[in-house]
């Protein structure tokens, strides 16, 4: 935990702090779940000018400010500011050293949770790490098509995978595996839930000009990109291309609210389908899966925070 720093206030008062960790951290869904909570947090009071940590230490903690301002700063780009969310979770979850040193600029109220006892929490608790996984990435999905630079935005994929050419049979169970394997969402994921999300898909084929799902309808299926080029239909008639291998869809699959956009095959497509619940019951099962896709989407919010920030946008997802 951070070492207590000259301008700090100490608090004390138990109910504020029961308040600020149902207000601002939101993670539970029962008595016991913000009772972990309460014992796992420490609230604190700074005066502007603080620094929370600095960038190229260890990423041993995650803030939620309450109240105030922060800012997270780097010398090569834009400033972050957060004036309600949660600071160090990107660096957290890719497992990197802090990319930017955190700074109040206000008089701030925080709370501090130590990285491995936060991480823990989530693994402990499924229900909470579902919800923050579909909030974030509904939230994702929302704030990308706000992006001026949307096609680059949604073709993103942090080392991406290589590319494959399949023939026109099915592909065979070790086929779906390896191409699971080198995809970096689901990087460091075991090799027993990649078998059981590999046998339990659905391989569907499309061809060029297909519709493959239409914007507005929740999705039940989460769909990889083996093989081919689809185009996203975004609001306002733009179009972004995702090719494989890569989630279909961007992260709006992971998500429980009704699609953004359509998705229509560019050209002959290949693509392997997991039942939602499916996919959810793997990751009840297995943390590493939940970590990946956490880490995925952490990836994505750090390619292009800088984007969005430099166009005067805000991704709004609550977590830097």
């Amino acid at each position: 935990m951070r070492v207590p720093v000259s301008g700090e206030l100490e608090q004390f008062d138990e109910g504020q702090r029961e308040l600020d960790i149902r207000l601002g951290l939101g993670m539970f869904a029962s008595a016991q779940q913000l009772e972990h909570l309460i014992s796992i947090t420490r609230q604190v009071e700074l005066d502007a000018g603080q620094v929370l940590y600095t960038k190229g230490a260890p990423a041993s903690q995650v803030v939620q400010v309450i109240s105030g301002q922060v800012e997270l700063r780097a010398s090569t780009s834009t400033a972050w500011t957060i004036s309600a969310g949660i600071a160090g979770l990107i660096d957290v979850l890719l497992g990197r050293p802090y990319a930017r040193t955190a700074v109040t600029t206000t008089a701030s109220r925080i709370l501090e949770l130590d990285a491995i006892d936060y991480l823990e929490y989530l693994e402990d608790n499924f229900d909470v790490t579902h919800r923050i996984l579909a909030r974030a990435s509904s939230e994702l999905g929302t704030q990308l098509v706000a992006l001026t630079d949307v096609t680059s935005a949604f073709s993103f994929e942090p080392d991406g995978a290589p590319s494959s050419r399949f023939a026109n049979v099915e592909l065979s169970l070790l086929e779906r595996i390896i191409l699971l394997t080198h995809m970096p969402v689901f990087a460091n994921v075991s090799m027993q839930a990649l078998a059981t999300l590999g046998q339990r898909a659905v391989e569907v084929r499309f061809a060029a000009g297909e519709m493959i799902a239409p914007a507005g309808q929740r999705s039940g299926v989460v769909s990889v990109l083996v093989q081919g080029a689809v185009d996203l239909a975004l609001p306002g008639g733009r179009v972004a291309r995702r090719t494989g291998p890569a989630l279909l869809a961007h992260v709006e699959e992971l998500a429980d609210t009704p699609r953004i956009t359509s998705a229509v095959a560019a050209t002959p497509v290949i693509a392997l389908q997991v039942d939602r619940e499916e996919m959810l019951d793997q990751v009840e099962d297995h943390f590493d899966l939940a970590r990946a896709l956490l880490r995925y989407l952490a990836a994505n919010q750090d390619a292009i925070e800088d984007v969005a920030v430099s166009a005067g946008l805000s991704l709004g997802l609550g977590w830097k």
